[in-house]
């Protein structure tokens, strides 16, 4: 099992049997599956955009949701790229306007996406559960990551005009968090109820967990990190290479909070899984705020 989200090409759900003449929108499938292994984003996405267009003149809901979930995690895959190319300052100058064109129109029509898809699949609770859950979580990571422009929020240089400013960032952002926490929480029940001991049901558990770390919520985090480790346990056995991620966090946020027992405990259990050694990190949990960057 590895703890990260991929495109997850469906063919529209369809199966093809060996007599039966694939679809358009099949055909077209197959190449954005192609172009999405080889990190080929820009290409695959205007396939995938016509694919949604076609599912919705065939009005055929389960597969106009499958076909905006894919659309949706190519827009997601090319966003996190950028983000690490920014980061890393491989952009150059002159493609700067473009990439950042790019990662917030991007950013902002996958929200859309995921939002028509989770509507659509929860109408008549269309699609698997499994299906259902990734589509919250993926939306929630997105609200989580990414904070659009408001339009009715003008920077101002004055005192009191700044203060505005950064109180309406900061209610658009804690609004966008906590949209993204209930999100989990659903996602996470969807999944566990549909299956327990499913891939989605461990992941959606771990990114619960490191949303919650990310956000300061160290008790809630360390809960959830408990319980995804359990479950990797019972499910995948005690020395799972599964269990890597979610005791790395647990020793994180275990630290955090003082309780350094319980981390050296868990480190242990670590270097046992892993056969490496291993120190407990005193740099401090990585908590975003990230209100406080917006300007």
């Amino acid at each position: 099992m590895k703890y990260n989200l991929s495109l997850s090409i469906i063919f529209l759900l369809c199966s093809i049997g060996a007599a039966q003449e694939p679809t358009r929108s099949q055909q077209l499938g197959r190449s954005v599956a192609e172009l999405y292994q080889n990190g080929k984003y820009d290409e695959a996405i205007p396939i995938a955009e016509e694919i949604v267009g076609l599912e919705r003149k065939a009005a055929t809901v389960r597969n106009l949701v499958s076909a905006l979930e894919n659309l949706a995690e190519l827009k997601i895959a090319r966003f996190k790229r950028l983000i690490a190319e920014f980061n890393a300052g491989a952009i150059v100058p002159d493609a700067i306007k473009d990439s950042l064109a790019k990662l917030n129109g991007g950013a902002e029509s996958a929200e859309k996406n995921l939002r028509e898809a989770i509507e659509l699949a929860d109408r008549d609770a269309i699609g698997p559960a499994e299906q259902r859950a990734a589509i919250r979580s993926n939306l929630a990571w997105l609200l989580y990551h990414y904070q659009p422009n408001d339009p009715e929020l003008v920077i101002a240089f004055d005192k009191t005009g700044r203060d505005k400013f950064e109180m309406r960032s900061r209610a658009r952002y804690q609004e966008r968090i906590g949209e993204a926490a209930n999100l989990y929480r659903q996602a996470s029940k969807i999944a566990q109820e549909a299956d327990p001991k499913s891939n989605t049901a461990l992941l959606t558990t771990y990114k619960f967990a490191e949303f919650a770390l990310a956000n300061g919520d160290l008790e809630d985090a360390i809960q959830l990190l408990e319980t995804s480790i359990a479950d990797v346990e019972r499910i995948y056995g005690p020395k799972s290479a599964s269990i890597v991620q979610p005791l790395e966090l647990y020793i994180k946020a275990l630290t955090a909070t003082g309780q350094d027992a319980l981390a050296f405990d868990a480190l242990s259990r670590l270097v046992r899984v892993t056969g490496k050694s291993a120190e407990i990190s005193k740099d401090p949990v990585n908590i975003s705020y990230r209100a406080d960057k917006v300007f």
